[in-house]
Order: structure tokens, then sequence, then C-alpha cells
């Protein structure tokens, strides 16, 4: 699939995903979003492991593998993405509840945004944000109107050519 000046490949079976990275070897190209490196550059900031690719790539995974995705590490987390996860059912019963009507009448796409970052800053932060809850410090708000805003921002600028970018400076 082409989107913008980018080629992708989108696999949703698992067995498919299993035979891509088995193909793909130790140091596979991985899609490079000319908007965030160009932003890392701009700002003389390094690469996250999102962002790299080849060797570089390859050093900063392997000590992820360890530290963090191992099915040894894996077991830390079950207990913080299960506390999560209740929060999330019970705050669902609660709008199905508040509703009047017994089903779900909001939107579901911003609760499974809210669940999703909850669940990633209590694994990689080891706190939670308070996502849950029906009132957001506005600290923890800022944060997710960053992280909504470089989601949005990300898509539309697929489109732009990449040279557009470095010669208007963007930032």
């Amino acid at each position: 699939e082409k989107i913008g000046y980018y080629e992708s490949v989108n696999i949703i079976k698992p067995e498919d995903a299993a035979i891509l990275f088995k193909a793909e070897g130790h140091h596979p190209k991985r899609l490079k979003v000319e908007a965030w490196t160009s932003y890392r550059d701009y700002r003389n900031r390094k690469y996250g492991v999102l962002l790299k690719n080849g060797e570089d790539w390859r050093s900063n995974r392997v000590i992820l593998n360890k530290e963090v995705i191992s099915l040894k590490m894996l077991e830390n987390f079950v207990p913080l993405l299960d506390d999560v996860g209740q929060d999330f059912v019970t705050r669902v019963h609660k709008k199905i509840t508040r509703s009047g009507q017994n089903k779900w009448t909001t939107d579901l796409s911003q609760e499974l945004f809210k669940y999703a970052l909850e669940s990633v800053s209590s694994v990689l932060y080891g706190e939670r944000l308070g996502l849950m809850l029906d009132y957001i410090d506005p600290e923890a708000q800022h944060f997710i109107d960053c992280i909504t805003l470089m989601f949005k921002t990300t898509s539309p600028m697929l489109y732009i050519p990449p040279g557009l970018l470095r010669q208007t400076r963007s930032r």
C-alpha cells in the first residue's frame, strides 16, 4: 500500500507477521517517518528505537528485548496491565449506567486511546496518568493532548514530500 510517499505492507494475521520477521533478518528496513526524524534532527535529539534502522536499531532492540519484551520480564507487567484493564472495564460499566439507556453511547475510540496510553504509561514510566478517572489532572491532560496532536499531525505529513519539509524548516 502506498500512503503519500511511503510504501508499506500491513499485516493482520500473526502467522504472516512471523513469516515476515523471519524473512527480514537481523536488520530489517523500518519505516522512516521523515517528519519525526526531521524534528529530532532539527532539535539535535537522538533517535529512539522507533526511528532507528540497521545495526543501530538491532543493538537497541536487543537491549529492549532483555529489559522489556522477554517472557520473564512480561510477567512483571501483568499486574500493572491488569489494574488498568480492570479500571477500564469499571469505567465502561459506569458510562453505560450513566447513559440511562443501558448501552454504550459515547465515542469508544477516545476511551480505547486513554486505555492504551494509561497502559503504556504504567509499564514504561511505572506510574498511571489517571486516565480511567472522570477528572484528569491538567498536567496529564496536557500530555494526552500532545500525544494526540503528534498522531493527528503525523498522518497528513505522510503526504508532504520530505524535501518540502526540509525547505520550509518545519518544526
